[in-house]
């Protein structure tokens, strides 16, 4: 017998689960309009209609979970809201579906836009206000950042001269779209920590420092990468495009200012991640 040899593309496992994919040709499970060729008795059917409910039942509870997950990435629920958020997400989205994303693309997987939760029912009236701001920042439908490519297009047909002028507003977007995601994270930490009036602002001063560092060296970063674009216009006279990817928000988890900060106002508070961290992987 000869096997075909031939290597496997790094995306075949997904094209092969796909809703489309290969693997619905292989009869790993059976659709129920196919069991009447199986002959099942009276009591077989019984059973297998059993289990089949309790894995819908354990599939549907882990779909509520990895969408809670999610919105948690950039809400950061209380033990609290994720309890009682639990119990409104099953009927106000399908789930059915294997695949979620707060930026959702079809390259390749199929996947349910979960930003429509954030836009209206009644799980917004468990969010703080300051939670809700950022739902609304999140939940743009012209939201670049939360868009499929998640980056700035520039292209030479626009003008180039405007290039640094347009990279300056973006900058100036990038800052308060970071800002919230800051606010959250100090209101979380409040939350589970109690902060005085003086450590909550000691806090959010150090956000402030902390997103315009990290927005400073993505302009920076950013600026020096469209120059070397029209230095390339110009050498070559020929029309291009290219993207420059957003701000990472996972940034300012990492900035030293704000990290030390954390540390200093809130010692608690590294635990009260770990404990969030646990929540978020119980799926």
């Amino acid at each position: 017998m000869q096997l075909d040899q031939r290597g496997m593309p790094n995306d075949f496992p997904i094209r092969f689960t796909d809703v489309d994919g290969d693997s619905r040709a292989v009869c790993l499970l059976r659709d129920a309009d196919d069991l009447t060729s199986l002959n099942l008795t009276a009591d077989q059917q019984a059973k297998l209609e059993v289990v089949s409910d309790e894995r819908r039942e354990f599939q549907h509870a882990a779909a509520v979970e990895r969408i809670l997950n999610l919105l948690d990435d950039e809400l950061f629920f209380t033990s609290e809201q994720r309890d009682q958020l639990r119990k409104l997400i099953p009927g106000r989205i399908n789930l059915d579906r294997t695949c979620y994303s707060l930026r959702p693309q079809s390259y390749y997987l199929s996947q349910l836009d979960v930003r429509p939760l954030l836009r209206s029912g009644p799980q917004l009236d468990l969010l703080s206000e300051i939670q809700r701001k950022r739902a609304a920042d999140i939940s743009d439908a012209n939201s670049l950042r939360y868009s499929r490519n998640q980056c700035l297009i520039f292209r030479t047909n626009e003008g180039m001269h405007t290039w640094h002028d347009r990279l300056k507003v973006e900058a100036r977007e990038e800052f308060q779209h970071l800002q919230t995601a800051v606010a959250v994270r100090e209101s979380f930490i409040h939350s589970g920590c109690s902060l005085s009036d003086s450590d909550r602002r000691h806090l959010l001063v150090a956000g402030k420092g902390a997103i315009d560092e990290v927005v400073t060296e993505w302009k920076e970063t950013s600026s020096n990468q469209l120059q070397r674009h029209i230095d390339q216009a110009a050498r070559f006279r020929g029309n291009i495009a290219f993207a420059i990817q957003l701000a990472e928000v996972s940034a300012i988890d990492t900035n030293e200012l704000w990290v030390q900060t954390v540390a200093s106002v809130a010692p608690d508070a590294d635990s009260l991640f770990k404990t969030r961290a646990r929540g978020s992987t119980q799926s």
